[in-house]
């Protein structure tokens, strides 16, 4: 029997000083799963760093071995109708997006593709990629019941 899983989660972040969060959310169509403002502490716990800017995130609502092509696409049909919004709100330098794009495997390999015309969607809303490589442990974690 072959062990082997990965996962791939895909999230929309945006960050600023002074976001308008409830904009976002109405010009997006889409409620965040996470929202923090300058100062306060990550997850709200007191152990973790402090956010240095506002944040904005909403991850993609998707099963964990859906590749991430697949929820990349997703998530840009959704942001598309909202182009002309996002394109001027990065433009003024004071507040840029990123697609946070985690992975992790059990066995430590892996790898993604991403097309031409999927990079080009995603330049063409003026966001940036990051990606996150989580240890095999972590996977194994994730996966427990």
């Amino acid at each position: 029997m072959d062990d082997h899983r990965n996962w791939h989660s895909v999230s929309l972040r945006i960050f600023g000083d002074a976001l308008e969060m409830q904009e976002f959310s109405s010009r997006l169509g889409i409620e965040p799963t996470y929202v923090a403002r300058k100062g306060e502490h990550i997850r709200q716990n007191l152990r973790y760093a402090i956010h240095d800017t506002d944040l904005w995130t909403w991850s993609y609502p998707s099963p964990d071995d859906v590749p991430f092509e697949v929820q990349i696409d997703g998530l840009l049909a959704k942001l598309e109708p909202a182009q002309a919004y996002l394109r001027s709100l990065f433009a003024r330098g004071d507040t840029t997006g990123e697609l946070f794009l985690g992975f992790s495997s059990t066995n430590g390999q892996g790898g993604a593709f991403f097309s031409a015309t999927l990079l080009a969607r995603v330049a063409s809303l003026g966001l940036s990629l990051s990606l996150d490589l989580y240890p095999p442990e972590a996977a194994i974690a994730d996966s427990a019941p």
